[in-house]
Formats: structure tokens, sequence, C-alpha cells
């Protein structure tokens, strides 16, 4: 199956499995790096990447893969190869945005991209610089850990907001991500908000609900951040956890 993005025509399909014309293909002439063969369309790229053991993030490195998720004017998703990075921008080299087999150069803000690749020329990803005290920077495929912020009252849209910063080249943290969810503030005395994960680059926003649920049970609820650009509900399920158990303990949201 021809792996290409933004339109289904023009496909000439090489070695890599990706179509010639395509930004897939284009990313590969990039990177013809074994482990990004086969990855599929650029929207699967992310996941399968990070699947194979490719280090993935959310903050730009040159000679990494821009990546975004699919949207309504590319179902398919697209990538693109950071040529440079500059501040808050970076520079892309892509193909098949401008017109299928066109290549274009632009800069963009280094957050308009849902994710990045690493691997390749771009290593194992950022590395921040030692801290104030001196301390050694991340080495390896470790990463800068990113800071969340889950506004719950007194916000401007009346709703529950997520908010993101990365840490950027220079050495600060910068925001990356400003969301309204669809949960309401009166909602966070009866539990708590918690992010983890990632789904379309950004973190997921989970509710446990704790007292006065429907069911009498221990609830788990959360968004995740859909194409509009808003946080919306993808789950709402019932535990077998009696809320009386949390005195005692806690309860946790993601992956265990």
């Amino acid at each position: 199956m021809c792996a290409s993005a933004w339109d289904g025509y023009h496909s000439v399909l090489d070695g890599s499995s990706y179509c010639t014309g395509y930004c897939t293909w284009f990313v590969w002439q990039r990177r013809p790096e074994a482990q990004l063969r086969n990855l599929g369309n650029a929207d699967e790229w992310y996941e399968r990447a990070r699947a194979r053991g490719i280090p993935v993030g959310r903050l730009p490195v040159k000679g990494a893969i821009a990546w975004w998720n699919s949207s309504p004017h590319a179902p398919e998703g697209h990538v693109a190869y950071v040529a440079g990075v500059s501040g808050g921008s970076v520079t892309i080299e892509e193909m098949n945005r401008v017109a299928w087999n066109v290549t274009d150069t632009r800069a963009i803000p280094a957050s308009e991209p849902n994710g990045y690749i690493y691997g390749g020329p771009a290593g194992n990803g950022p590395i921040p610089p030692a801290g104030p005290s001196g301390t050694p920077p991340l080495t390896g495929t470790e990463v800068a850990p990113e800071l969340g912020y889950v506004s719950q009252y007194s916000t401007g849209s009346g709703k529950v907001e997520v908010h993101w910063d990365t840490l950027q080249a220079g050495g600060t943290y910068k925001r990356v991500g400003d969301f309204v969810s669809d949960f309401e503030p009166s909602e966070h005395p009866n539990g708590f908000f918690q992010l983890f994960g990632s789904v379309n680059g950004a973190p997921e926003l989970g509710y446990v609900s704790q007292y006065s649920t429907g069911s009498g049970k221990v609830e788990v609820h959360w968004d995740t951040l859909q194409a509009g650009g808003t946080y919306k509900r993808v789950g709402d399920f019932v535990s077998d956890f009696e809320p009386s158990e949390h005195p005692n303990g806690f309860f946790e949201v993601g992956e265990l």
C-alpha cells in the first residue's frame, strides 16, 4: 500500500514504501534510515517511530522530523524536515504542501507541529543545559520534563483549561499550549484533574470523580485535544472502587 499524505493521486511507490512526490517520500530522501521505512501515512509516523525506539518529543532539533497529526486540510497528516532552529521558530523543508511534488522552505513557530521525531542527525533529541546549581544536563534518550498547568478557577473561558510549557533552546520554559476543555470548574471539589499520556501531540486531561458520583463508585473521565483546538470528552467510565477508599490512599490516571 502506498504511504502518502495530502492527496491520493500521482503515486509511484519506491523501495521505501512511500509514494514519490509526497511529504513522507521527501522526508525519507532527507533521512533514508532503516527504522523510518514503512511507517505508513504521515499521521502514523509519531507513534510508530516511538514504538520502534526512535526518540520523540515536542522540542525542535536541527535534523529532526516535524510531525503533524491528521487535520481537516491534511487528513493523513504531514511531515517535514527541520533544517534549522532559531529561538522559538524552526525552518522546515517539505513537499506536497503547495502542490504535489513541489518542495518549499518556510519558517514556522516551533509549537506549530504536534511533535518531533528525532534520531539520525537529530540524535536523541534536545539536551537541556545544566541548571543554576551546576547539575549536569540530561543524557541519552531523556528530555526535559514539560510543565503542565490545569486552570480550575477564574478562567477566561468559564471551563477548566489546560496549559503547558516546554524547555526551549535558550534554557527557559516557554508556553506551547493553551486550550479549553469541556470540564466544569464546579467538578473539582468532587475529584481531581491530572495530565497524562499524549494524544494528537498534547497531554490528555484526566478527571477522577470521587464524591457525589451518579454511579456511587469512583469514576474516570478524560478529554483529548481535538483537531478544532479544544479538549473534548472521549471517556466516561465507572470503576469498582468505593469513594470510601479515598481517605486511605490515592487514585491515579494514566499508564501504570
